[in-house]
C-alpha cells in the first residue's frame, strides 16, 4: 500500500503540527478501518525516527485508552 497518508501524519507530527496522540490517533484509526497495516504505521514513523518498538507500546497504549474511554475518545482524534 501506499504510505504517503501515514508520511505525512508523522511528517505533521516531526514538525509540531501534530500532537502525540493526535498523529498516532490519525495512524491507528488507518490501521483500525482496515486501510493500512501496523506494520506500514512502523515503516512510516521509522522515516522520522521513531523505532518500530514505540510504535507498538503507543498501540498498546491506544487500544487500552480507547476500551477505558471509550469511543468518544477514539472519536475525537480524527
Amino acid at each position: 500500500m501506499n504510505l504517503w497518508e501515514l508520511s505525512q501524519i508523522f511528517d505533521k507530527y516531526d514538525r509540531a503540527e501534530l500532537e502525540r496522540w493526535e498523529a498516532y490517533g490519525k495512524a491507528f484509526a488507518l490501521v483500525d478501518a482496515g486501510t493500512h497495516t501496523l506494520l506500514e504505521v512502523m515503516d512510516a514513523a521509522h522515516l522520522i525516527g521513531i523505532a518500530p518498538s514505540v510504535v507498538k507500546m503507543r498501540r498498546t497504549q491506544y487500544l487500552k485508552m480507547s476500551q477505558t474511554a471509550g469511543p468518544a475518545w477514539v472519536g475525537n482524534q480524527g
